[in-house]
């Protein structure tokens, strides 16, 4: 079963119902850090992030993930499979919330698409 498919389901119980603001992805993932026993260094560990998230951060599926992600890399270079996953489920996170999420009225894309209007799917990391 691919990671990814509970992915959606799992974030929107940590993060509700309603898109918030891009900056408050962060603002949440801390908040949670804060709360859970473990100190978790999510910004800095693949671990860390899979555990605040509730997914299974065990090497193999680590490099389960890294291979549905596209990792052009040697599975056996943890380190760079992990940047790689760092990065590539923070993204992931932020898709889910702000891209795949239908507009709502505290989010409407109406006016989004003009050339020089900023795209609320844009997210600087």
């Amino acid at each position: 079963m691919s990671l990814l498919a509970n992915l959606p389901s799992k974030l929107s119980k940590i993060f509700g119902p309603l898109p918030a603001a891009t900056s408050h992805v962060t603002a949440i993932l801390d908040g949670l850090a804060a709360k859970n026993s473990e100190k978790l260094d999510w910004r800095n560990s693949i671990v860390d992030l899979m555990k605040l998230v509730d997914m299974d951060s065990s090497l193999d599926a680590r490099k389960e993930f890294a291979i549905e992600l596209g990792f052009p890399g040697d599975l056996s270079d943890s380190l760079a499979m992990n940047i790689f996953l760092l990065n590539r489920l923070i993204i992931k996170i932020v898709e889910a919330r702000y891209v795949s999420a239908p507009p709502t009225q505290e989010r409407s894309t109406s006016n989004c698409y003009k050339s020089n209007a900023r795209r609320p799917d844009r997210v600087a990391l």
